[in-house]
């Protein structure tokens, strides 16, 4: 293995200083289409320093600023942010992914060059003996693993993968997680996911590049093994799938009965609809609520709900404020009968709902708040009404769980060829909660739709 340049002690010990002082974001990354992943950090007192660390495959590296440096760093930054709980403890063949294999690439030379990198970079500072423990901690834990090689070509992206800057369309930011592999609900949490699928009829039989990207979406979606899927903007007619489509649902989700309603008359044929899968044998009524929204609204097929012994979950597809915000004014009120449905239901059992609600609610939640506030998902009618909306005892579970980050986004513009490279997005998809149960969110996060540019889907665990 050819050497690169060893990481400047003070590079590391910047690192090292921002994770032990709680001074960094953590956010799974990958690029250049999937061939390369590991853990991107990008420093909360200083957003122009990011450190990319422990990368899959032939090289183990971290960046400031784009300039890449290969070396120990990565290893101790695992360490602590297992440590701290704020990286899950990964499976064996992940950690092993993650910093062993390179690790095991090196030969006792070279292994003598990164550790003395890292004794320099840690001697005397604040942080040696707690760093100096991860460091032992994560090697005793990877002496026991089988350390294979697994060989293939990895590039590295062309930038850092920070908050804000997506390197490659096959990159994720913020807290996406990975598609890699079938992950189970930790003991005693339900999962729920949702998406927006923009036409589930061309996603199970269409023919184009985008229908076989959308495929891939639903395959990441089925390896997550959830309770509940909640689909929006499937533009099935108001007979529902035809035989070829259930059957194709069948195939991806084979243990689900789902619930569904579509666009009928008077609204326009072929446009909304949602529909909610959830696993066979769980004790659900589903019902398709009718709010009083302005017509054609609650024609279109915008809510499903499934009540459940526990909670109710309902899922929602928001209508649009439409072209010149012609349809603003229908939107404010459906923002308050939606609020008051929500609130009914409340007030009988916890609610957990989902969609896409067609909003940015803070000027965090898109790449570019200062030209848009006259845009429909941005203007200031949706956002208060948004704000209203959670003012009648509802979470925003995503900002529960992360707080204000930025930079992570739900929706990238099909038309913007660039929109998802540049990670040029808007946060409109959800999952909210009703207050008295937010402390039992586990996880709140987005899914990696890879380089389809739309929706990605979030995914919420719940105790």
């Amino acid at each position: 293995m050819a050497m690169k340049k060893l990481p400047p002690a003070e590079k590391a010990y910047e690192a090292y200083s921002a994770i032990a002082d709680g001074r960094v974001e953590m956010h799974e990354a990958s690029g250049d289409g999937g061939t390369a992943s590991g853990y991107a950090l990008v420093d909360s007192s200083d957003r122009t320093k990011t450190y990319e660390v422990a990368w899959k495959g032939d090289t183990y590296s971290s960046t400031d600023n784009g300039t890449y440096w290969q070396g120990y760093a990565g290893y101790p930054v695992i360490a602590v942010l297992v440590l701290q709980g704020r990286l899950p403890q990964p499976p064996a063949d992940t950690l092993a992914d993650l910093a062993g294999v390179p690790w095991k690439q090196l030969n006792d030379a070279h292994k003598r060059d990164y550790a003395a990198a890292a004794d320099e970079a840690l001697a005397g500072k604040p942080h040696e003996q707690e760093l100096r423990a991860a460091v032992d901690e994560l090697n005793q834990a990877l002496a026991g693993l089988d350390l294979t090689l697994k060989r293939g070509r990895v590039k590295h992206p062309r930038g850092a993968a920070e908050v804000g800057t997506e390197p490659d369309a096959g990159t994720t930011t913020g807290t996406e997680v990975s598609s890699a592999a079938t992950t189970t609900a930790a003991p005693g949490t339900m999962r729920f996911i949702s998406w927006n699928i923009d036409s589930l009829n061309a996603a199970l039989t269409g023919t184009s590049p985008r229908s076989e990207l959308t495929r891939d979406v639903l395959r990441t979606i089925a390896a997550q093994d959830a309770d509940i899927i909640a689909i929006q903007e499937t533009k099935l007619p108001a007979t529902g799938m035809n035989k070829k489509q259930a059957a194709a649902l069948a195939d991806f989700f084979p243990g689900y009965d789902y619930a569904w309603v579509s666009s009928h008359e008077p609204a326009r044929k072929g446009y909304a609809g949602t529909m909610a899968l959830y696993k066979k044998g769980m004790d659900v009524t589903a019902t398709y609520p009718a709010i009083g929204a302005p017509e054609p609204m609650d024609e279109e097929g915008r809510i499903v709900t499934l009540e459940l012994p526990e909670c109710f979950f309902t899922l929602v597809y928001t209508p649009n404020a439409g072209d010149g915000l012609r349809r603003l004014a229908e939107r404010q009120v459906w923002d308050e009968r939606f609020a008051d449905y929500l609130a009914e239901l409340d007030a009988k059992k916890p609610v957990i709902t989902c969609g896409d609600f067609n909003v940015a609610h803070e000027e965090i939640d898109l790449a570019n708040p200062a030209g848009n506030h006259q845009s429909a998902g941005f203007t200031d009618e949706e956002r208060a009404g948004f704000t209203a909306l959670l003012g009648r005892g509802f979470t925003d579970s995503f900002r529960h769980v992360h707080g204000d980050v930025e930079g992570v986004y739900s929706w990238w513009a099909q038309r913007v060829r660039t929109s998802k490279i540049n990670n040029s997005g808007w946060r409109i998809d959800y999952f909210l909660v009703s207050d008295r149960i937010a402390d039992r969110v586990v996880r709140s996060e987005m899914l990696d739709s890879g380089p389809r540019q739309d929706h990605t889907p979030l995914l919420l665990e719940i105790k």
